[in-house]
This record gives C-alpha cells, sequence and structure tokens, in this order.
C-alpha cells in the first residue's frame, strides 16, 4: 500500500480524489468479499479500471467530474445539443437558456 492516497498504490502514479460504487470495489479490490483483504491499497482510476478489466469484472468506463468549475460548451456550432442522460450531443431544439445567452454575448460586443 502507497504511503499516501494521492499516490496510486499499484503504478506508483498520481492518484486524483475519486470514487468508485462500493460493491464494484469490493469485487475488484477485496475479490468480492466485503471483509476482504485489498489488493494493492488506494489505487488509481486506470489501475482500476485495469484490474478490473484483467478479471473480467467490468468494462466501458465513462468519467465524471463533481466539481467542474468551468463553463462546457453544451452546443456545437451545429446546434447538436449535450444530452446528459446519453452523454452525447445530440440533434435536437437549441435551449432557451443557450439562445438568450448567445444573444447577450452579441449585444456585449
Amino acid at each position: 500500500m502507497s504511503g499516501s492516497e494521492n499516490t496510486c498504490g499499484r503504478c506508483a502514479g498520481h492518484n486524483p480524489t475519486w470514487t468508485a460504487p462500493s460493491p464494484l470495489w469490493n469485487e475488484v479490490m477485496r475479490g468480492g468479499d466485503i471483509n476482504g483483504q485489498e489488493s494493492y491499497g488506494v489505487v488509481c482510476p486506470s489501475c482500476f479500471a485495469a484490474l478490473a478489466e484483467e478479471s473480467g469484472i467490468a468494462f466501458r468506463w465513462r468519467f465524471y467530474a463533481q466539481d467542474v468549475r468551468a463553463e462546457l460548451q453544451l452546443v456545437t456550432p451545429s446546434g447538436r445539443v449535450w444530452d446528459d442522460s446519453t452523454w452525447l450531443f445530440v440533434q435536437g431544439e437549441t435551449p432557451w437558456w443557450w439562445r438568450a445567452r448567445q444573444r447577450s454575448r452579441h449585444t456585449e460586443r
């Protein structure tokens, strides 16, 4: 196990603050035993995914941040809109709030 949760116990690389669902963590890191010994201690997301995939437990990952401190672009220049439910840009009507924001940007110039 590494000396710090900021360092991965498997690859010794940087370990950002992240979480995995506890049942999945227990399956991957404790061999499915909620009271089992953790392999490697605390690991980074890349090593966790690799361990899960190598064991045949889980595949196809989503990565997101809970604390985003930037204004993200949610509408493409072609008008496709970000859909949180599908995690894709989709064709659709541009939301009213986006049109209002675009108008205010043009009037500021």
